[in-house]
């Protein structure tokens, strides 16, 4: 298909999510419920972010603070 052969779209997966970056600034500021918001839809944009899993991780060891 002209998607799966587009170079855009391999890479992809080297792609970094402005939202995850977004995310990691609103943790640092103390602002959890942001930083959960903006992972949330980093993930629904790209499931296989490690990134994103990573922080959505950190932020789940967070959850009674």
């Amino acid at each position: 298909s002209v998607i799966s052969s587009s170079p855009r779209a391999e890479g992809r997966t080297d792609f970094v999510d402005p939202l995850v970056n977004l995310a990691m600034l609103a943790l640092e500021d103390g602002n959890h419920a942001e930083a959960r918001r903006l992972t949330e839809q980093a993930l629904q944009r790209n499931p296989g972010s490690a990134r994103a899993a990573a922080l959505q991780e950190t932020l789940a060891g967070r959850t009674g603070s």
